[in-house]
């Protein structure tokens, strides 16, 4: 039986090494324990120091072990002869020291007592915090679910939606590339017959400019056709004046002979005869005289005609 109660076999008596080097470590592992000597730190607290309460029951296990062991080293003629001195002073240390090490581990096991209750009340408190963020987590997490759901089915919506856009922008584009392609066409028709209508233009212009003098001719033609005209008008008066005077001097002149030959058969005693060639001779003969065609007239009938036959030539061109 040990101080503290339980069993310690007897330790092998063996060769060792000189006490003064094991009792010298001993010794100076107690000063480095009381040197240190201070309570049990914890996590968010002051700084840790060197001795704990296993360093304290490490140190207090090899106290009584060297105790047994100096016990048992008495039978050690060879050892005890050079430490007898020395082992008087050791044991008194060891008395003198063993009553502060028991204090002091018993104030360490007090203060480590009121750590570890400090510990289970926060560890209460910290699960009840725990217990409550659970609670809010799972709340969240409910929360969080239903959101999610709600933006997965307005998600399936916003693809279906996106399925029906792409699907019209494609019928828009489909639209846009033939509606393209016909506005091509149209400006290609366009452009054609804006040449055309050029051209039409040009030949129209140059029609109009061949009209224009072929109208001039036309006034020049008319002007001496109805010079002419009055020429022969005034040269047809002229003779039928002279045909009319010559016609009253032979008349005159066949009146006269008339007359002779009604006194020349008065003369000779013919009657009947003389009745009837009166009855010839007094019918005057009548002379008409037709007058020329209307010149006017003509000319206007020609120029109708060639500015219809224009106009013909025009819109055939345009067509």
């Amino acid at each position: 039986m040990n101080s503290f109660g339980g069993t310690h076999t007897p330790a092998i008596p063996r060769r060792r090494k000189h006490e003064n080097s094991l009792f010298g470590r001993w010794s100076c592992n107690i000063h480095h324990a009381k040197a240190n000597a201070s309570p049990v730190t914890f996590r968010h607290r002051s700084p840790k120091p060197d001795l704990s309460a296993r360093k304290l029951a490490a140190a207090l296990w090899h106290f009584c072990f060297l105790e047994v062991s100096g016990l048992d080293c008495k039978e050690d003629n060879w050892g005890l002869r050079k430490s007898n001195k020395v082992a008087a002073k050791i044991v008194e240390e060891r008395k003198a020291t063993s009553d502060s090490v028991v204090s002091a581990l018993l104030s360490e096991m007090l203060r480590a007592q009121s750590c570890i209750d400090n510990l289970k009340a926060e560890n209460k408190s910290s699960k009840k915090k725990l217990q409550q963020l659970a609670g809010e987590l799972e709340e969240k997490l409910g929360r969080e679910r239903r959101s999610r759901e709600r933006m997965e089915k307005m998600n399936a919506r916003l693809v279906h939606e996106l399925a029906k856009a792409n699907l019209c922008v494609n019928q828009i584009r489909i639209r846009y590339d033939e509606e393209r392609k016909q506005r091509e066409l149209i400006e290609q028709v366009c452009n054609e017959l804006a040449m055309q209508i050029g051209e039409d233009k040009a030949k129209v212009e140059r029609l109009q400019s061949d009209f224009m003098k072929i109208q001039e001719e036309f006034e020049q033609e008319r002007s001496m056709f109805e010079m002419a005209d009055l020429w022969r008008q005034e040269s047809i008066q002229m003779k039928l004046a002279d045909a009319r005077i010559s016609l009253e001097d032979k008349h005159n002149q066949m009146l006269k002979l008339v007359d002779y030959l009604n006194s020349f058969l008065r003369s000779k005693g013919v009657e009947k005869a003389d009745e009837e060639f009166r009855r010839g001779l007094v019918n005057e003969p009548v002379i008409k005289v037709d007058s020329p065609p209307n010149l006017n007239a003509l000319f206007s009938s020609t120029i109708h005609i060639v500015s219809l036959d224009n106009e013909d030539q025009q819109q055939l061109l345009l067509r």
